[in-house]
C-alpha cells in the first residue's frame, strides 16, 4: 500500500509533495488526488519541469483573468508528474495560479510514463460553446 505524506498548509488547502523516482516501487499504477494548488505549491512545483512545451502568454493570462474573476471552474483536468516528479502537463495553469494569486482545485497525478507526454493535449484545441 502506498503511503502519502499530506501536510495541512492552511485551513483550505492542503499539500501532497511530488513523489520521485520511488513511487513506481510502492505503487502498480499512477497515483491521484484531488487537492488545493496554492501559487506556493504551484511556485514549487514550477521548479519540477522537464522538456515541456514553450509557456505561451496568452493562455496565462486568460485563465489568471478567469482565476481572478471568479470565472475558474473544477472540470477534472489533472496535473501530471512523471514517475521522477517532473511535471508533465499543467505548466500554464500553474503559472495563472502565481500570477493570479489565487487558489484552484485539482487533480494532481503522478506515475505517468514521460513518453505519454508527446500524446498529451495532442488533438484539436477546445473551445467552449
Amino acid at each position: 500500500m502506498l503511503e502519502i505524506e499530506i501536510k495541512k498548509f492552511r485551513d483550505d488547502a492542503f499539500t501532497v509533495p511530488p513523489l520521485r523516482a520511488d513511487i513506481q516501487s510502492k505503487a502498480d499504477k499512477t497515483v491521484g488526488v484531488r487537492m488545493k494548488i496554492t501559487p506556493e505549491i504551484a511556485a514549487e512545483w514550477m521548479e519540477t519541469r522537464g522538456s515541456n512545451r514553450k509557456v505561451m502568454q496568452g493562455y496565462v493570462d486568460r485563465y489568471a483573468d478567469d482565476m481572478r474573476l471568479g470565472r475558474w471552474v473544477f472540470n477534472g483536468a489533472p496535473i501530471q508528474f512523471d514517475e521522477e516528479g517532473k511535471l508533465l502537463n499543467g505548466q500554464h495553469r500553474l503559472w495563472a495560479v502565481i500570477e493570479s494569486g489565487c487558489t484552484i482545485d485539482c487533480i494532481i497525478q503522478w506515475g505517468i510514463p514521460r513518453e505519454a507526454q508527446a500524446t498529451i493535449d495532442a488533438g484539436a484545441i477546445w473551445k467552449a460553446k
